[in-house]
């Protein structure tokens, strides 16, 4: 089966092209691999397609989240951002929720994994700005990073690992629901705030 090219920005990618299996667009993919995605697209029944915006990171297409055209429209039963929506300025941030809502197909899943600004806050205000928060496979993670993106990858020439915005569990909850994503929910997670949003089905016509 015809699989995207890497790097070619506007081959389309259609409805149903990886069938049997649905398709999981997982954006800002970083490195491959990349780790699990969650149970929630278990590999046998999703093809994962891979976006990033730096080729060395090797994803199926590079590209932007903001920037889904050579997507469809409702090609994708799920999309997965795991720490990349808070790299984004905030109005992009509105673009990038647009277009996933846009090329999910209804019903579809948009699984958002983002720091927690309220645990940082708590963090900062009890003087421990700089201290090694948690073990990443980056390496020590402090609040510091978890604000303003990883010191040491900014440091070594990759400016867009900087965060340009933050999200509370309810601006998160509310941002969602603006976009037209129905039901909401919003889980706790060590550090982070995970959200499962949902494209519903739209209503049916009565007769």
């Amino acid at each position: 089966m015809e699989r995207p090219i890497p790097g070619a920005a506007r081959t389309p990618v259609r409805a149903g092209q990886f069938a049997p299996k649905k398709v999981v667009l997982h954006v800002g993919c970083g490195p491959h691999p990349s780790g699990e995605l969650p149970q929630l697209f278990p590999p046998d029944q999703f093809h994962e397609l891979r976006l990033d915006l730096d080729p060395t990171a090797r994803p199926d297409i590079i590209g932007s989240m903001t920037d889904l055209s050579m997507f469809e429209d409702g090609s994708v039963e799920g999309v997965f951002s795991m720490d990349s929506l808070e790299h984004l300025f905030f109005h992009d941030v509105r673009r990038a929720l647009g277009e996933f809502m846009r090329v999910l197909a209804a019903p579809g899943l948009l699984v958002a994994c983002v720091p927690d600004l309220l645990k940082i806050a708590q963090e900062i205000v009890a003087g421990r700005l700089h201290q090694t928060a948690y073990q990443a496979p980056i390496g020590p993670v402090a609040p510091i990073d978890m604000l303003y993106g990883d010191r040491g990858a900014i440091a070594a020439g990759r400016p867009a690992m900087a965060h340009r915005t933050g999200f509370t569990p309810q601006s998160l909850h509310d941002i969602l629901t603006e976009h037209g994503f129905a039901p909401v929910t919003i889980h706790g997670a060590p550090w982070h705030i995970l959200a499962m949003a949902h494209k519903s089905e739209p209503p049916r016509a009565v007769v």
